[in-house]
């Protein structure tokens, strides 16, 4: 009546560049590799995410859990503001969640990812289910990134 228990292993993904690489090679700015850790080695599928971005390409990821497909948006929007007037204060990118959960493991990883920078000049707006962060470090030049979520 049960099946047979299944043990499966997450696949070993193919390996890219690091951003530290990618940087040195002019491909995104110094700034996103600091950002995000110039040792960050990509993935191929977020280097070619992050290839077909840059040329303004529209493109689907389609890969396992945890292959960390959120690095084949979030690396492109962040390295277009940092090469594009990032002190401009304007919104320049709106992220569409369907889950609140889905958001608040995105804005960890974010605070995660600028936990060494300096404090932010600015950050994201609070919103009833989420009150102010406490220290105010999430991006280092990015106005503002809305999270909605579609209900």
């Amino acid at each position: 009546m049960w099946p047979d228990p299944a043990l499966q292993l997450n696949p070993a993904y193919d390996p890219a560049e690091t951003l530290g690489e990618l940087a040195a090679q002019g491909v995104i700015r110094r700034e996103t590799a600091g950002f995000f850790g110039h040792g960050l080695r990509l993935y191929r599928h977020q280097r070619e995410a992050l290839a077909a971005a840059q040329r303004g390409a529209n493109y689907v990821v389609s890969t396992g859990t945890g292959s960390e497909k959120s690095l084949t948006y979030l690396l492109p929007i962040y390295d277009a503001i940092m090469r594009d007037a990032p002190e401009r204060g304007s919104v320049r990118a709106i992220l569409v969640y369907p889950m609140n959960a889905l958001i608040n493991s995105q804005l960890k990883a974010l605070e995660e990812y600028a936990a060494g920078l300096a404090p932010a000049r600015f950050v994201l707006p609070a919103t009833p289910a989420r009150p102010p962060l406490g220290n105010g470090r999430i991006f280092t030049t990015i106005r503002r990134i809305y999270c909605l979520r579609i209900i």
